[in-house]
């Protein structure tokens, strides 16, 4: 199991993801992101944003929309 990864700060709020591999039969890959906000009583309380649990070729799939994003971005829209 992977730890929370921060990948994104703006003021005092975190984003953190985390991926792991479940032990169940096709070996999916569940996606979870948070955040965490400094300025509250909890600090270390995060909220959850998203949980997905998809197999190898969804994530490949949704990877590459992703990156397809990324390239296009500075391009005029059609």
């Amino acid at each position: 199991m992977t730890h929370l990864i921060p990948f994104m700060t703006a003021g005092d709020v975190t984003w953190s993801a985390q991926v792991r591999h479940l032990e169940t039969p096709g070996h999916p890959l569940h996606l979870r992101l948070t955040t965490r906000m400094a300025q509250t009583r909890d600090a270390q309380a995060e909220r959850v944003l998203l949980e997905l649990t998809l197999g190898e070729a969804e994530y490949r799939r949704l990877l590459g929309l992703l990156h397809s994003a990324l390239n296009e971005q500075g391009q005029p829209c059609s």
